[in-house]
């Protein structure tokens, strides 16, 4: 349920319990993906990173404004955050790489699901976050405020193993 990423009216404790329980199952599925990785079978391995990446997006996708919300895309986020940190050459190569992947125009909010396979597959999933979690103004431009929750760099380190 995404019903707290406009701001419906919650209050901002409840939001902040949504936000501390996509951590949590975020924290879970990570635990899950990482433990006994030479025993997944294939369909198992597959179904796990599946849930992974959703998580990740609800991430994401949590406490987003206006368009964005209602169009469930942080990609626009992400580019923006490669304009402002130009200068980490991982975060902007990878931006592009996934930028000139062809989607179809409506399927625009695939290309962050695109984004955070590519993240996982080069292992630049944490430091990439941790780059995020730099730049106040990009998240305050785009997110609902203290909604965020890329501030929270201790609750990212926990889910760095993907």
């Amino acid at each position: 349920c995404f019903c707290c990423i406009g701001g419906m009216g919650e209050t901002l404790h409840s939001r902040n319990v949504y936000a501390s329980e996509l951590l949590r199952r975020l924290e879970r599925t990570v635990k899950q993906v990482t433990d006994g990785k030479a025993q997944h079978t294939d369909s198992k391995r597959r179904a796990l990173c599946g849930q992974l990446l959703q998580q990740l997006e609800r991430v994401f996708l949590h406490g987003l404004k206006g368009r964005y919300a209602r169009r469930r895309n942080f990609w626009p986020f992400v580019r923006s955050i490669a304009i402002a940190a130009s200068e980490y050459y991982f975060f902007t190569t990878d931006v592009k790489f996934v930028s000139s992947l062809y989607f179809e125009p409506r399927h625009e909010d695939a290309r962050g699901r695109a984004w955070l396979r590519h993240l996982l597959n080069a292992n630049r999933f944490y430091v990439s976050m941790k780059l995020i979690a730099t730049q106040r103004r990009a998240i305050e431009a785009r997110y609902v405020k203290n909604q965020s929750i890329f501030g929270d760099v201790d609750a990212l380190k926990r889910c760095q193993n993907p």
